[in-house]
């Protein structure tokens, strides 16, 4: 009986390490897919110039880029969807919330960390929600640990331009 036990424990868990890889695979993969949508590369070029000529995060949150971006990623992923994207210097050019004192801002050294390896073309999935932003600073809602899949965005030169982060 414990022989027969362990054995059903041991293929459920089996089971469940495999659904789980395959959903991680799936997250990543729609991801990635939408760092390579020539329109999302576009719009993200627009804004990393918008930031390079020294804009204010008024400047970026007014961009018709931003919008078309928060327009297209509902679009893909849903109306719960929450998203951020950086650029090379590390600074927040497009996010979810739209909130002025997040766009321009820099990253913190755990964002700084984890953004580089994006940013040298890997593509990350992390949990979030803790104690750690990305974000410098980024005031947060107290709420239970989610996990976001980051990825790069190229440009027409297939050079990493800008991480994006995904989640929700």
């Amino acid at each position: 009986l414990r022989e027969l036990r362990a054995s059903t424990l041991s293929r459920g868990l089996n089971i469940t390490v495999e659904a789980l890889e395959l959903w991680i695979d799936q997250e990543m993969t729609k991801v990635q897919a939408v760092a390579r949508d020539p329109e999302l590369r576009r719009n993200t070029q627009q804004l990393v110039e918008l930031s390079s000529a020294a804009a204010s995060g008024q400047a970026l949150i007014s961009s018709a880029e931003q919008a078309k971006i928060q327009e297209q990623l509902l679009a893909d992923f849903g109306e719960h969807v929450k998203y951020a994207i950086w650029d090379r210097r590390l600074i927040t050019i497009a996010d979810w919330s739209r909130d002025t004192n997040v766009l321009g801002a820099g990253v913190s050294s755990y964002g700084a960390a984890l953004l580089t390896r994006v940013l040298s073309g890997e593509t990350v999935m992390e949990m979030l929600g803790n104690q750690q932003t990305i974000t410098k600073d980024y005031r947060h809602a107290a709420n239970k640990p989610t996990i976001g899949v980051l990825a790069p965005i190229r440009d027409q030169q297939d050079q990493v331009m800008a991480a994006i982060l995904v989640y929700g």
